[in-house]
């Protein structure tokens, strides 16, 4: 039996940020261990929409708290993890501040290798 792969998903785009841990079970479909979600929605209510600067300042408020509990719920080991997955560009300037908070420290060094993922907005963007 071969040791299927374990991976840390992060999104920080718009006003939700989450973290999710999904694994592969023995037929090789996905399993998701975790999947922790911060929703913004109240910070954002009495504007009527996404306030920019709110939205960012949150993510990064958040981003560590949402990793570190996917990974308890998860039931597994930081040790354990084979791989990330952080999108590639942020899909609003909003995500950005989280995203590239978390780039440079425990994603590119704790979870080798990384994958960048483009979302559809910015998949067709230059």
């Amino acid at each position: 039996m071969s040791k299927k792969p374990l991976i840390l998903g992060i999104e920080s785009s718009c006003d939700e940020t989450a973290a999710s841990l999904i694994t592969e079970n023995e037929e090789g479909f996905p399993v998701v261990l975790s999947n922790i979600v911060s929703s913004q929605v109240e910070v954002h209510k009495e504007f009527g929409g996404v306030v920019p600067e709110l939205a960012a300042r949150s993510h990064i408020e958040k981003i560590d708290w949402i990793v570190k509990k996917a990974i308890d719920e998860s039931g597994r080991k930081i040790e354990e993890i084979d791989g990330s997955s952080l999108p590639a560009r942020p899909s609003s300037a909003l995500s950005s501040p989280a995203t590239y908070r978390l780039r440079p420290s425990s994603a590119t060094r704790l979870f080798t290798p990384t994958s960048c993922n483009a979302t559809p907005e910015t998949r067709h963007s230059s």
